[in-house]
């Protein structure tokens, strides 16, 4: 038979009473069910603790759930502290990490500094010097026109006395070119040059002057005379001439280069007064001359003249400058002056082509041998027939309008048509 165990007091009674007979307990519902066959003072059931005699009230299952309790609660504080140790180490770890991390930013900024402001140019990184050298070369490197010609006026310069001079004309080609212009001598004893081309005659002899402009250059040949020969041929001359010597006289320059307004030569030589000879100009808004002295006017190409006595002496006169200081004013009225005193109601041509419109104006240079075409036309184009001369024989050949280069050197071909003297400044070579 079956019996049930009272929980409070420990007795053990039959299963089919109600009660316990001793306590008086109601049997619960979960009641611990043992076998009759169980005997002793302690008997085992199923479940949280061990049921001894007494009940689960009596001291020594008290005493047991107490032990077991204060196992538990060491067991549950040391895994407290097993997480709470594990936390901290966790914790700490992420701390060194942003301590560590904190000090590197701290360095790194350091250096930055050190680097930027106190390091010797030498420590600085040499790949940003070849960046910086070459936006600085391209910024700043010049346009670069070489020179592809050059031209002299005169190959050949002859100076009589010591001290005379001889400004050079030249031409570069084109205009714009970023080469510069040098002048050198063979013999600085003879003659010297200056950097604008000026000549200047020293002693007796012959010297050569070389212009150079880049790769270009060109040579002229200048002879100085001796002038003690020349002051003994002329005194016994003189002395002995039992009439007036009153061709006495000529132009030191036949062709002048000016470059501002206001330049002046004195073109008189000679033993004679300058005021007896007869000077004029072909254009006097380009060159006035007064006694010998020629001066610049105004931009343009003009021939100044010398006549007394059937002799004639012309020079060429180049005023190579422009008009812009002038106001607009005095400028329109000069060019209306410029143009009806060069060519009237006429236009020279070279080529066909005005010289108005040609890069060298009225000059021309060519070879022996080559030929171009001068003509003198109305303002609709038509041509007009005159009759070309020149003023130095032999270096150029003229057949109607056709003008042919037979030998070296410079000459002036012209004509006087309608109270008007055309002229076109031809360079053989």
């Amino acid at each position: 038979m079956n019996k049930v165990i009272c929980d409070v007091c420990g007795t053990k009674y039959p299963e089919t009473t109600e009660q316990c007979p001793i306590c008086g307990c109601a049997k619960p519902e979960n009641a611990r069910i043992v076998s009759d066959e169980v005997s002793g003072t302690e008997a085992k059931t199923t479940g949280s603790y061990t049921y001894v005699k007494g009940g689960r009230f009596s001291k020594g299952n008290v005493r047991k759930r107490n032990k077991a309790s204060v196992v538990a609660r060491e067991e549950q504080k040391e895994n407290l502290n097993e997480s709470e140790k594990q936390s901290d180490k966790n914790s700490n770890k992420g701390l060194v990490i942003a301590i560590i991390a904190l000090l590197l930013a701290i360095v790194a900024v350091m250096l930055f500094i050190f680097f930027k402001y106190f390091a010797p140019a030498g420590s600085k990184d040499e790949n940003t010097v070849p960046v910086q050298t070459s936006t600085v070369e391209t910024t700043t490197v010049p346009v670069v026109i070489p020179c592809t010609g050059l031209e002299l006026s005169s190959s050949m310069v002859s100076l009589e006395n010591l001290g005379d001079s001889w400004l050079l004309n030249f031409q570069v080609m084109p205009a714009d070119t970023t080469d510069e212009v040098s002048f050198t001598t063979s013999d600085a004893f003879v003659a010297t040059v200056n950097s604008e081309g000026r000549i200047t005659a020293v002693s007796a002899g012959e010297a050569i002057i070389t212009v150079t402009c880049g790769e270009q250059s060109v040579a002229c040949t200048v002879t100085v005379t001796d002038p003690a020969a020349a002051t003994e041929t002329t005194v016994p001359e003189t002395t002995e001439a039992t009439e007036p010597v009153s061709d006495d006289w000529k132009m030191n320059r036949s062709d002048i280069s000016f470059t501002k307004a206001g330049d002046s030569w004195n073109l008189f030589k000679g033993s004679i007064p300058a005021d007896v000879v007869t000077w004029t100009s072909d254009d006097e808004t380009i060159a006035t001359i007064i006694n010998g002295v020629v001066t610049a006017v105004g931009p343009g190409n003009t021939n100044v003249h010398g006549e007394l006595n059937g002799t004639k002496y012309s020079c060429i006169i180049r005023c190579r400058f422009t008009a812009a200081s002038q106001d607009s004013e005095n400028d329109s009225s000069t060019e209306t002056t410029t143009a009806t005193q060069t060519s009237g109601k006429y236009v020279l041509c070279i080529d066909g082509v005005d010289v108005s419109k040609r890069p060298f104006g009225n000059d021309v240079s060519i070879k022996v041998g080559e030929k171009f075409q001068l003509t003198l036309r109305t303002e609709n184009g038509d041509i007009i027939s005159v009759n070309w001369s020149a003023s130095k024989d032999g270096i150029c050949s003229i057949s109607g309008n056709t003008i042919t280069g037979t030998k070296k050197g410079q000459t002036n071909i012209l004509v006087n048509y309608a109270g008007y003297t055309y002229t076109c400044i031809v360079n053989v070579k």
